[in-house]
């Protein structure tokens, strides 16, 4: 099998401190933009999304970064029918291009990959004997590997429901669309600065200690092994907490919260029963940072559905499973 990896490179080097921001809203060539970033390595840059048009389609554009040639570079184009890769910046690669059915994409995936210690995203085709296989690497060109949590499930959402992705989308960049035109008024008022709401924080407590926390269906990060975790910089308004680990029940609860409210959630997971372990609960777990020794418990626990073959071996090595998961694993396929 032929491997074609492609890396999506940070879109704009930024000045100034570091944002924890996992993405914003910004314009960015007259148009609004997802900028994504690189939050979990705290480096100052960042991956802008564009949603354009591709053959009369509305489509996501991503920057695109060849992981063989570092001069290759251009788009990868996602829309509801179709997937294709335009080498636009350097146009002497137009072997490297393709333009494919969305029916042609077997399967995708978010994994980590050792030669790079870091994260990337997998796109296998049918038709064609190759993977694209995207990473997000540093505007200088170093292949590092580095996949943002929030970047690799906005990838993941718009290749598995791009509907759903353009919602999100809007909803996200409708902040930068002009307000309505305010009705004529009477004669002038000096004007009056309105009150910024200040943020929100929560602080969870969950029982188990290492859950995997979602804000809005962001990935906020894990409890500590005593259960605790706090989030910051929440707007004031409708929130939906969800908390998820392998072997339990996901626990969900919506929030009104208040300007500058500081509140805490305490949250008791209950056990999922002995439903095995699949392989894409496994590799999220581990990408999310999960600890191997915490899988290993777990599917000695509850087993897996799965058989252990090369493919797969790899697949979890590249999300950092060790030998003795791998052992385990082996050992209690139900």
């Amino acid at each position: 099998m032929r491997w074609l990896p492609y890396c999506l490179l940070g879109a704009a080097v930024l000045a100034g401190p570091f944002s924890a921001t996992a993405q914003e809203a910004v314009f960015d060539d007259g148009k609004p933009t997802l900028r994504f970033w690189n939050g979990d390595t705290g480096r100052q840059w960042a991956v802008v999304v564009f949603l354009t048009e591709y053959r009369g389609e509305p489509a996501f554009r991503f920057p695109v970064w060849h992981d063989h040639a570092k001069d290759c570079r251009g788009f990868l184009y996602v829309t509801r029918t179709r997937l294709a890769y335009d080498p636009v910046l350097t146009p002497r690669m137009t072997a490297d291009a393709f333009d494919v059915a969305r029916s042609d994409v077997a399967t995708e995936a978010v994994f980590k990959n050792s030669r790079w210690s870091g994260a990337a995203f997998r796109v296998q085709l049918v038709s064609r004997s190759y993977n694209l296989d995207a990473r997000w690497a540093g505007p200088d060109g170093e292949f590092r590997g580095l996949l943002s949590s929030n970047l690799s499930r906005f990838a993941s959402l718009v290749l598995s429901d791009f509907a759903q992705a353009e919602a999100e989308f809007q909803r996200l960049t409708a902040s930068l669309l002009p307000a309505p035109a305010a009705p004529a008024a009477g004669p002038s008022r000096p004007a009056v600065e309105p009150v910024q709401p200040k943020p929100a924080r929560i602080a969870v407590s969950t029982d188990p200690g290492g859950v995997q926390v979602y804000v809005n269906d962001v990935f906020k990060g894990s409890s500590s092994s005593e259960g605790r975790l706090v989030v910051e910089g929440l707007p004031a308004g409708q929130h939906r907490l969800r908390l998820t680990l392998i072997g339990f029940k996901e626990w969900t609860q919506s929030l009104e919260l208040a300007s500058a409210e500081d509140r805490t959630i305490e949250a008791k997971l209950e056990p999922a029963g002995p439903k095995p372990l699949a392989l894409p609960e496994i590799e999220e777990a581990l990408t999310n940072g999960v600890s191997p020794k915490r899988v290993t418990a777990l599917v000695k626990q509850f087993g897996v559905d799965f058989s252990l073959n090369p493919e797969e071996e790899q697949r979890l090595r590249n999300a950092g499973a060790d030998s003795d998961l791998l052992l385990a694993i082996y050992r209690n396929k139900k």
